[in-house]
C-alpha cells in the first residue's frame, strides 16, 4: 500500500456553511490570515457564550497556527420577541444626570431632551427581550455539525494554498542546491589559487624583512586554514538535506524557517572568509534564495 502524500497548509482560508432545521437556522463563516501563533477570535449571539469554550477547543483540535476569525449567525421565526425599557433604570440614569448638572450650579431647562435621551437609551444595560431563549441540545448538536463543515472547507482551501506555497519552496531549494554545488566546485579551486597569491605576496614581504623559507610556509598555511570553508560547505549540505526532508514530509513553517535560518548564517560565513568574486557572487544569490524561502515558510502553517 502507498503511502498517502503530506498535506501542507497555508495560513490563509475561508470557509462558510449555512443549514437549517425547521424554524432554526445556523450560519457559520471562518476566515484565517497569517500569524505565529494560534489566534481565535469567536463572534457569536449572546445566548451562545457559555458554548465558547467548546467552540474553541474544537478549533484547537485542527488548527496550529494562523489568525482565525469565527462568525456565527443565528436565525429563527420565534426569536421576534420584542425589547423591553428597564423604565426604573431610564429614569435612575435621568436622575443622575440632573443631579451631576445641579451640582455644577447648570440650570436643568437648558438640557436638550432629545440628545439626554438618546444617550440614556444607548446605554447597553436598558434593553432586555420578554423570553429567554432556550438553546435544546439539537441546536448545540446543529451549530457543532455547521462548524465542523465550515472547518473542513476552510483547511481545504488552506490545503490546496498550501501545497502550491512548498512547490514554490521546493523550488527555491533546488536553485540553492545548484548554487551550493558550483562553490563545491570552486573550492578544491580556490585553495590552489589562494596559497599561490599568497605565497607571492608574502614572499615579496619576507624577502624585505628577511624572514625564513620555513617562517612563509607557516604563514601561507594559516592564512589559507582561516579561509578553508569546508567546514560551511559540509554544513549546508546536511541543512539542504534536512530542507529536503521536511519538504518531502508533514512540515511546519517554522522548522522551514529555522533552516532557512541556518543556511542564511552558513553562506554569510563562506562570504565573510573568502574574496573571491565568483564565490561572492554565489553567495549573493544564495542569499536571495534563502529570503524567498524565509517569506513562504511565514505563510506555511
Amino acid at each position: 500500500m502507498s503511502k498517502s502524500t503530506p498535506k501542507f497548509y497555508s495560513m490563509t482560508g475561508y470557509g462558510q456553511v449555512e443549514k437549517q432545521a425547521g424554524e432554526l437556522g445556523i450560519s457559520i463563516e471562518i476566515k484565517s490570515v497569517n500569524s505565529r501563533y494560534l489566534d481565535l477570535n469567536l463572534k457569536y449571539p449572546n445566548e451562545y457564550s457559555f458554548l465558547e469554550l467548546d467552540l474553541r477547543n474544537l478549533l484547537k483540535q485542527r488548527l496550529q497556527r494562523g489568525r482565525v476569525d469565527v462568525f456565527i449567525r443565528r436565525t429563527s421565526s420565534q426569536s421576534n420577541t420584542k425589547p423591553q425599557i428597564n423604565l426604573e433604570l431610564f429614569k435612575n440614569y435621568w436622575e443622575a444626570i440632573q443631579g451631576v448638572f445641579k451640582n455644577l450650579n447648570v440650570d436643568s431647562k437648558q438640557l436638550d431632551v432629545t440628545q439626554l435621551s438618546t444617550f440614556i437609551l444607548n446605554q447597553n444595560d436598558l434593553f432586555s427581550n420578554k423570553s429567554k431563549v432556550d438553546i435544546s441540545e439539537e441546536e448545540k448538536a446543529l451549530i457543532t455539525e455547521v462548524l465542523t463543515e465550515a472547518l473542513n472547507q476552510l483547511l481545504e482551501s488552506r490545503s490546496i494554498e498550501g501545497e502550491a506555497l512548498i512547490r514554490v519552496v521546493s523550488q527555491h531549494h533546488e536553485n540553492l542546491k545548484n548554487i551550493w554545488k558550483i562553490i563545491e566546485v570552486q573550492r578544491s579551486s580556490l585553495v590552489a589559487s589562494l596559497a599561490q597569491d599568497l605565497l607571492v605576496k608574502i614572499k615579496n614581504l619576507f624577502l624585505q624583512l628577511d624572514f625564513t623559507s620555513e617562517r612563509m610556509e607557516q604563514e601561507v598555511a594559516w592564512r589559507i586554514e582561516r579561509s578553508d570553508i569546508t567546514e560551511e560547505i559540509n554544513r549546508i549540505a546536511v541543512h539542504l538535506a534536512s530542507l529536503e526532508a521536511e519538504l518531502k514530509g508533514a512540515s511546519s513553517g517554522k522548522k522551514i524557517e529555522f533552516l532557512a535560518q541556518e543556511l542564511g548564517r552558513e553562506f554569510n560565513t563562506i562570504s565573510s572568509k573568502v574574496p573571491s568574486a565568483e564565490i561572492q557572487t554565489a553567495v549573493v544569490s544564495a542569499k536571495l534564495e534563502i529570503e524567498k524561502i524565509r517569506e513562504q515558510s511565514f505563510n506555511i502553517e
